[in-house]
């Protein structure tokens, strides 16, 4: 993870890699059968960890979500590889972020969420949450990379208000304020 943060993908050699972690780049190829699977599972790792501390603790609860995107921006800093992709210094990768597993992982839990706050009356009953779940994984990380490189999470105004349009879009009528 180091490596790629640090010089990317295209200047990160794979023989590089190996001598550094004290094995021969063909030890590697069991594991990994190209520097492009390498890349993308060290990616999905960094990716896993900064959701993961991310995530609410009650993924089930909804208005828990409501934060998710700032506090994935303030966790870049410890996950060099997740914002060197965010940031868009690896393009070739971007189209690929929702196969991921960490970003399946994003939508199954939104699906959860919005399934136990459509019972508990917050959300919106007449919405499929399985088909909003890939929405709203598609608006959070497509959101991530315009708000990272745009800088618009550090503009309180500019991140609350796209906070209230996905708080409107799924709440029900006369849900829970700020849920």
């Amino acid at each position: 993870m180091r490596r790629f943060a640090e010089q990317g993908y295209r200047a990160t050699s794979l023989s590089a890699i190996a001598r550094e972690s004290g094995v021969t780049p063909a030890a590697v190829y069991p594991y990994f059968h190209d520097k492009e699977r390498l890349f993308l599972a060290a990616f999905d790792a960094d990716a896993s960890a900064q959701l993961d501390s991310a995530l609410p603790a009650d993924v089930s609860a909804l208005p828990t979500w409501i934060g998710l995107l700032p506090r994935i921006v303030d966790g870049l800093t410890r996950h060099p590889l997740a914002r060197r992709v965010f940031e868009g210094r690896e393009p070739d990768l971007t189209p690929r972020l929702l196969e991921l597993p960490s970003a399946v992982r994003l939508r199954d839990a939104l699906e959860q969420a919005l399934r136990t706050a459509q019972r508990a009356g917050i959300a919106r009953a007449d919405i499929d949450p399985a088909l909003m779940a890939v929405g709203l994984q598609t608006i959070v990380l497509s959101t991530l990379l315009a708000a990272i490189q745009a800088r618009v999470m550090q503009d309180p105004q500019r991140r609350d208000s796209l906070l209230a349009v996905i708080v409107a879009a799924l709440r029900a009528p006369g849900g829970v304020p700020g849920a």
